[in-house]
């Protein structure tokens, strides 16, 4: 029998603790960060595609952009050594890309 002190309350394991991914969620600075970066990399991006005469691009086209701006985000990350602090913490590289590509992946579903 273990002895615990009054008041105690073991918790479950949480999903933001369980999910390496989403424990960015739980660090808003850098969460909001990589979602600001992200918005602006992807509306640079299709800028370009405005200025090469692509107005619609079609889906592989967009699948590029988005695949081109997680690639510039994490890049981004990686040379800042924030990848680095990020997975010291448990947080992998994937979540940065996820996290900057959760708005343009939604912009890029509504612009047609």
């Amino acid at each position: 029998m273990t002895l615990r002190p009054a008041g105690y309350r073991s918790h479950a394991p949480s999903a933001l603790t369980m999910n390496p991914t989403l424990r960015l969620l739980r660090h808003p600075p850098f969460r909001n960060a990589y979602i600001v970066r992200g918005i602006a990399v992807w509306a640079g991006f299709r800028l370009v595609a405005l200025f090469f005469q692509i107005p619609h691009p079609n889906p592989v086209e967009k699948a590029l952009i988005l695949a081109v701006t997680g690639a510039a985000v994490f890049l981004d990350a990686r040379r800042r050594g924030e990848d680095l602090f990020l997975g010291n913490l448990g947080i992998p590289g994937r979540a940065i890309v996820a996290c900057a590509l959760a708005i343009p992946l939604v912009l890029e579903l509504l612009v047609l």
